[in-house]
């Protein structure tokens, strides 16, 4: 009776630990500050109109084929910036191509299994920004069916904006290994406790 009260206690308060490593995974990684929200609009192969969508989206949950997404923004600046401006994004189900004012700056590929919806920084030299209007286009090509994926993107000083993906990168990389480790730590103490 003691030890399956003593099993349970472990297990709730393992999922109490990871819980809060979540919780504390999103507070410790804060979204940039004092950015202007962008109104995006998508279009896809299958449909090229473009229409108005809130980030974070998804666009092949139930897909049978790989499909390939545009989503685009506008932005307006004063004058060109005299530092470099970065595009952040949060995470991505699949590879992205950046552009800005029709140059592309940029791909990420997070296609690959090891970088799948890591969060991606892409720099944006001041020379491609202008006084006035300036458009931001991602191509999304999903790596697989149903992976369609886009989060929240930032646009900014690349000043506030790389503390901010390099904090959420360093999360996303040691979460998954610091609950390996410790379901590697509870294993083995519940399997110590057996023995006896």
């Amino acid at each position: 009776m003691a030890r399956s009260f003593l099993s349970l206690l472990v297990h709730i308060s393992t999922a109490f630990a990871v819980y809060g490593l979540v919780v504390w995974m999103h507070q410790a990684a804060p979204d940039p500050a004092d950015l202007p929200a962008l109104d995006w609009r998508f279009s896809e192969e299958a449909s090229p109109r473009r229409q108005p969508v809130q980030l974070p989206h998804y666009w092949t949950r139930n897909a049978a084929t790989r499909r390939n997404a545009t989503y685009t923004a506008a932005f307006q600046l004063s004058a060109p910036p005299e530092s470099p401006w970065s595009v952040y994004v949060q995470s991505v189900g699949g590879r992205v191509e950046v552009s800005i004012n029709g140059i592309e700056i940029g791909i990420q590929h997070g296609d690959t299994q090891r970088r799948r919806f890591q969060p991606e920084l892409t720099m944006i030299l001041p020379s491609l920004l202008v006084s006035g209007e300036n458009v931001v286009e991602l191509g999304v090509a999903e790596d697989s069916p149903g992976t369609g994926f886009l989060d929240r993107v930032f646009i900014g000083p690349a000043a506030v904006l790389e503390p901010a993906h390099a904090a959420r990168l360093t999360l996303k990389l040691w979460f998954p290994l610091t609950l390996a480790i410790a379901g590697f730590v509870i294993g083995g103490i519940m399997a110590l406790r057996r023995r006896r």
